[in-house]
This record gives C-alpha cells, sequence and structure tokens, in this order.
C-alpha cells in the first residue's frame, strides 16, 4: 500500500538490494486476493528478475497462514525435480460451492498455496486482466458463470 515506506524499510534492514516493492493492487479478504498473487506473479516473470535463460523456473504463492519447515535449499532441490509440474491443492468436494441456477455446476475450491511452473504462471497472467490499484481483478466468466452465481462457503 505504501510502497516509498517499505522501500524505506527494506533499506533500513538491508534488504533493500535483493527485494522488489511491487506497485499495489487492489485486495481484500474473501472479495479478491487474484489481483495481488497476479501482480507478484508478472513482477517475478519480468527478464531481469528471470532465471538465466533454460532454467527451470518455480513460482511459489503461499498464504500469510503458510511456513515452510524444510531449508530453502531441500525445497528448491524437490521443485527441482519436476521443472514442469505445477501443484496445488483442492479442498474437498463439500467445501465446492453450487450454482445458484441448476445446483449441479461446481465452483472448485482451493487453498491460497501453489507451485506454478513458468509456462502455467505465463499462462495464468496471460489469460486473466492485468491488476488494478481501484478495482477486483475481473474473473472471465467460465460457461457462462461469474463467481456471483455461486453460493460461497467460505467467505
Amino acid at each position: 500500500k505504501y510502497e516509498d515506506r517499505c522501500s524505506a524499510n527494506l533499506q533500513r534492514s538491508g534488504l533493500g538490494a535483493s527485494v522488489k516493492v511491487v506497485p499495489s493492487v487492489f485486495n481484500a479478504w474473501c472479495v479478491d486476493l487474484i489481483s495481488p498473487m497476479l501482480q507478484l506473479l508478472r513482477y517475478a516473470m519480468m527478464p531481469k528478475f528471470s532465471a538465466p535463460s533454460g532454467a527451470p523456473e518455480k513460482y511459489i504463492v503461499l498464504s500469510p497462514e503458510h511456513l515452510p519447515i524444510k531449508p530453502f535449499g531441500v525445497i528448491r532441490a524437490e521443485l527441482g525435480k519436476h521443472p514442469n509440474a505445477t501443484d496445488f491443492c483442492l479442498y474437498p468436494t463439500g467445501d465446492w460451492a453450487t450454482a445458484r441456477a441448476d445446483k449441479r455446476t461446481l465452483k472448485v475450491v482451493g487453498s491460497n498455496w501453489m507451485v506454478l511452473s513458468r509456462t502455467d504462471a505465463e499462462s495464468l497472467t496471460g489469460a486473466m486482466p492485468k491488476p488494478t490499484v481501484a478495482a477486483p481483478v475481473a474473473v472471465p466468466p467460465v460457461e457462462g458463470l461469474t463467481l456471483e452465481d455461486f453460493d460461497c462457503k467460505h467467505c
């Protein structure tokens, strides 16, 4: 939200050279957490932050309550074994939302963590609108349905 303050704090902590503060976008719990994720992915994939040409890249998205319990080197080595794989966690089907109109169409609900391959991160950011600070990202409808067509159990 306050890029200049964040940058100043990072400089004071000695992390300023190794951490990039990206421009803020709209975010609100249970309204839009997609915009900040897309913003971070777009910046992480910029050439100046990317791995050398040909090196596999993975993008890990965690929510605030996630804490890695293994050292970074172990996690990196494990993820590197499958450079083109994308991983995510889906909630049990009882947590999925159903469309109000037909009660057969489901909105699959997943965790706020994921590991994306470079190819899948590019597909995701390419298919979604660019986030803005003013409003939530407009998730494209699937088969004519939007998020408002579902009874959400989590928010």
